[in-house]
């Protein structure tokens, strides 16, 4: 045992953040440390029991217990990639033409240029060429002086035929285009013979001198894959903006069966000329559809030119690019468009 006398100990503990201390003043009093026994301790209870103000560290003897380590601020968490199936953010895919499935691109239906048209028509036949009808209607056009395109069908060009489209290639105010060798829907076949049809017709038109620009699909029936390949062979493909419906009208001597073709209203079942007058005037133009091998529109297309021409139509070609610039693929600017 070990004693100690002293006139005043000061006793001084930081506190564990090491910036104050607390002392204890202890006068004329015998302290007695036993063992390892640490003054500390004695001072840490008297604190407990008895709040003392800061004083200033003396020189003279003192105990003083060394101040705790400040804690520390836990690390930054590092950032942890996200786990598969949960957080993950979906995988980027490049574009590629098999995902540019818009519907102007990969439809046999739907023109490029759309809106007004400022009056302008541009007329087209579809199935020819016919034996009968399909000259009656070049006449109609010629003693109107009206330009047409014809989309022919490979198959329906035999002897009694081939000079009709030879006859249609010859006139500057005609053009013949490619409706594919047989009246197909071609979406729905293999794409492999799809192609045979496209190039089949493509065949049988370079025979006989003609080199058609545009290419139409039969029933307006197109994927994404065969647009595509249609365009790769130099074509533009061509749709309507004004079904004249006639096959429907044809069928019944000029009344079109709801159940056939649901899109003519009821007021113009027996009217064709209105069925495509309303159409017109819907868009202030555009591009009409017919089929030169009804005997049916051969009858009824005098009425309708005239009608056009009445109400200040004029009439034009599909190569008219100040009408349709994109089908004929010229890009214009978003306040030059008619949209």
């Amino acid at each position: 045992m070990t004693v100690a006398r002293s006139s005043r100990i000061r006793l001084v503990v930081l506190s564990d953040s090491g910036r104050s201390a607390k002392t204890l003043e202890v006068r004329r009093c015998w302290v007695y440390s036993l063992g390892a026994l640490p003054l500390s301790l004695l001072a840490l209870g008297f604190m407990l029991g008895k709040s003392a103000r800061p004083l200033p560290v003396s020189l003279e003897a003192r105990v003083e217990q060394a101040p705790l380590a400040a804690p520390r601020s836990p690390a930054p968490e590092q950032p942890q990639p996200p786990s598969p199936g949960r957080h993950a953010p979906p995988p980027v895919i490049p574009a590629t033409p098999e995902l540019d499935r818009s519907p102007q691109r990969c439809s046999g239906r739907l023109v490029p240029d759309r809106g007004n048209f400022h009056g302008k028509v541009a007329l087209t036949f579809d199935d020819g060429p016919h034996a009968e009808a399909t000259p009656k209607i070049l006449d109609l056009l010629r003693q109107h002086e009206v330009p047409a395109t014809f989309f022919v069908n490979g198959n329906a060009i035999d002897d009694s035929t081939r000079w009709i489209v030879e006859e249609i290639e010859a006139d500057p105010s005609f053009s013949v285009a490619s409706h594919g060798y047989a009246h197909e829907d071609l979406s729905r076949l293999p794409f492999d013979e799809a192609a045979y049809l496209i190039d089949r017709n493509h065949e049988v038109l370079s025979k006989l001198g003609v080199s058609p620009r545009y290419f139409r699909f039969p029933f307006g029936h197109a994927n994404c894959a065969m647009t595509r390949a249609v365009r790769a062979r130099g074509y533009r493909v061509v749709g309507w903006h004004v079904s004249s419906a006639d096959w429907c009208f044809a069928e019944r001597g000029g009344t079109c069966m709801p159940r056939r073709h649901r899109w003519v209203q009821t007021r113009y079942r027996r009217d064709m000329s209105g069925h495509v007058m309303k159409q017109v005037r819907r868009g202030n133009g555009g591009i009409i559809l017919f089929h030169d091998r009804l005997m049916f529109t051969a009858e009824q297309l005098g009425g309708i030119l005239e009608r056009l021409r009445d109400e200040g139509y004029v009439f034009t070609r599909l190569g008219d690019v100040g009408t349709f610039p994109r089908l004929n693929g010229h890009r214009i600017k978003r306040s030059d468009s008619t949209i």
